[in-house]
Protein backbone atom coordinates (compact mmCIF):
# COMPACT_ATOMS: atom_id res chain seq x y z
CA UNK A 1 0.00 0.00 0.00
CA UNK A 2 1.06 3.57 -0.57
CA UNK A 3 0.48 6.13 2.14
CA UNK A 4 0.30 9.52 0.88
CA UNK A 5 0.07 12.40 3.35
CA UNK A 6 -0.37 15.96 2.74
CA UNK A 7 0.25 18.29 5.19
CA UNK A 8 0.29 22.37 5.32
CA UNK A 9 1.34 24.37 8.11
CA UNK A 10 1.01 28.52 6.94
CA UNK A 11 2.63 28.46 4.01
CA UNK A 12 4.40 25.48 3.99
CA UNK A 13 2.86 22.41 2.35
CA UNK A 14 4.09 19.14 2.01
CA UNK A 15 3.54 15.69 0.09
CA UNK A 16 4.84 12.39 0.87
CA UNK A 17 4.41 9.31 -0.56
CA UNK A 18 5.66 5.93 0.35
CA UNK A 19 5.46 1.61 0.01
CA UNK A 20 4.27 0.69 -3.24
CA UNK A 21 0.56 -0.42 -4.66
CA UNK A 22 1.62 -3.92 -4.78
CA UNK A 23 -0.48 -5.77 -7.28
CA UNK A 24 -1.62 -1.88 -9.02
CA UNK A 25 1.13 -0.68 -11.32
CA UNK A 26 -1.46 1.78 -12.99
CA UNK A 27 -1.87 3.25 -9.32
CA UNK A 28 1.94 3.13 -8.77
CA UNK A 29 1.96 5.01 -12.25
CA UNK A 30 -0.42 7.29 -11.39
CA UNK A 31 0.97 8.26 -7.63
CA UNK A 32 4.28 9.00 -10.00
CA UNK A 33 2.30 11.08 -12.67
CA UNK A 34 1.14 13.23 -10.03
CA UNK A 35 4.27 13.49 -7.77
CA UNK A 36 6.71 14.20 -10.45
CA UNK A 37 4.07 16.82 -12.10
CA UNK A 38 4.09 18.52 -9.06
CA UNK A 39 7.51 18.66 -8.79
CA UNK A 40 7.88 19.84 -12.49
CA UNK A 41 5.35 22.53 -11.95
CA UNK A 42 7.19 23.89 -8.93
CA UNK A 43 10.98 24.56 -10.61
CA UNK A 44 9.54 26.37 -13.12
CA UNK A 45 6.68 28.67 -11.32
CA UNK A 46 7.55 32.00 -9.90
CA UNK A 47 4.79 30.98 -7.24
CA UNK A 48 6.49 28.63 -5.30
CA UNK A 49 10.11 28.58 -2.92
CA UNK A 50 12.53 27.09 -1.16
CA UNK A 51 11.26 23.83 -3.13
CA UNK A 52 12.75 20.38 -1.75
CA UNK A 53 12.10 16.84 -3.46
CA UNK A 54 13.25 13.46 -3.02
CA UNK A 55 11.39 11.24 -5.64
CA UNK A 56 12.89 7.73 -4.98
CA UNK A 57 10.39 4.47 -5.89
CA UNK A 58 8.44 4.46 -2.46
CA UNK A 59 10.29 6.96 -1.13
CA UNK A 60 9.03 10.49 -2.30
CA UNK A 61 8.67 13.63 -0.29
CA UNK A 62 7.79 17.23 -1.94
CA UNK A 63 7.64 20.68 0.01
CA UNK A 64 7.60 24.46 -0.84
CA UNK A 65 5.96 27.33 0.30
CA UNK A 66 3.50 29.39 -1.44
CA UNK A 67 0.89 32.34 -0.43
CA UNK A 68 -0.10 32.41 -4.07
CA UNK A 69 -3.58 31.45 -4.45
CA UNK A 70 -3.02 29.67 -7.96
CA UNK A 71 -0.29 27.53 -6.15
CA UNK A 72 -3.33 26.63 -3.66
CA UNK A 73 -4.91 26.02 -6.94
CA UNK A 74 -2.48 23.27 -7.73
CA UNK A 75 -2.55 21.41 -4.07
CA UNK A 76 -6.08 21.62 -4.53
CA UNK A 77 -5.81 19.55 -8.15
CA UNK A 78 -3.40 17.32 -6.81
CA UNK A 79 -5.59 16.38 -3.06
CA UNK A 80 -8.34 15.68 -6.18
CA UNK A 81 -5.43 13.46 -8.08
CA UNK A 82 -4.93 11.77 -5.12
CA UNK A 83 -8.43 10.96 -3.95
CA UNK A 84 -9.66 9.47 -7.37
CA UNK A 85 -6.51 7.18 -6.83
CA UNK A 86 -7.71 5.97 -3.30
CA UNK A 87 -11.30 5.89 -4.65
CA UNK A 88 -10.34 3.31 -7.54
CA UNK A 89 -7.70 1.12 -5.66
CA UNK A 90 -8.57 1.76 -1.88
CA UNK A 91 -6.78 -1.18 -0.70
CA UNK A 92 -3.45 0.32 -2.71
CA UNK A 93 -3.62 3.63 -1.56
CA UNK A 94 -4.58 5.75 1.82
CA UNK A 95 -4.52 9.29 2.01
CA UNK A 96 -3.71 11.40 5.06
CA UNK A 97 -3.94 15.04 6.11
CA UNK A 98 -2.05 16.59 8.59
CA UNK A 99 -3.55 19.96 9.89
CA UNK A 100 -3.44 23.03 8.74
CA UNK A 101 -2.86 25.90 11.71
CA UNK A 102 -6.08 25.62 13.78
CA UNK A 103 -7.35 22.54 12.24
CA UNK A 104 -8.15 18.79 13.98
CA UNK A 105 -5.24 16.64 13.49
CA UNK A 106 -7.01 13.15 12.98
CA UNK A 107 -8.71 14.05 9.52
CA UNK A 108 -8.72 10.91 7.13
CA UNK A 109 -9.87 10.42 3.72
Amino acid sequence: MTQVTMSREGTRHTVTAKGHAKGRPDTCAGISTLMYSLYVWLINTDSAWNVSAKLDSGDAEISYETGDPGAENVWEFLLCGFLQLQADAPGAVSIRFSPTLGEKSDRTA
